[in-house]
């Protein structure tokens, strides 16, 4: 129903950031050995936080891993609810020590995917609800 307003959305957003783009080819150059090419698009973005572009940290093949690099998805793209993603991706969402995480051993891998919804679940006939969260 076209009149639900409900179904509105507003299209006049930003899914995705030039930075982006420079972190996402970043962060490959990094996995492919490449890490001074990966330095310099992550000092491209960097530069613009600082005075005259001087950067008293800047990224270099020296200092940059996989700790680094996750640093900088952190940094550049706070507040923006990717923070999750990011430390799925490089395996630390669960076996990782971040902010007051822990490892749990895996106890908890299962919150590496989202529960579906109960209204979800009701409406499709297919949908099962995601493992470890079962009697929501």
């Amino acid at each position: 129903n076209a009149s639900d307003a409900n179904l509105l959305f507003n299209p006049d957003i930003p899914i995705m950031r030039l930075t982006e783009a420079y972190y996402i080819l970043a962060e490959c150059k990094m996995r492919k050995g490449d890490k001074a090419g990966a330095a310099k698009l992550i000092n491209e973005v960097r530069k613009r936080y600082f005075e005259g572009g001087n950067d008293p940290n800047p990224v270099t093949a020296g200092n940059l891993d996989q700790w680094r690099m996750l640093d900088e998805w952190m940094v550049e793209f706070l507040g923006e609810c990717r923070r999750r993603t990011d430390l799925i991706r490089w395996n630390q969402y669960i076996t990782g020590e971040w902010w007051d995480h822990q490892p749990d051993g895996g106890v908890n891998s299962y919150k590496k995917l989202f529960p579906f919804s109960a209204t979800h679940l009701q409406i499709s006939k297919v949908l099962e609800q995601n493992p470890g969260y079962e009697g929501l």
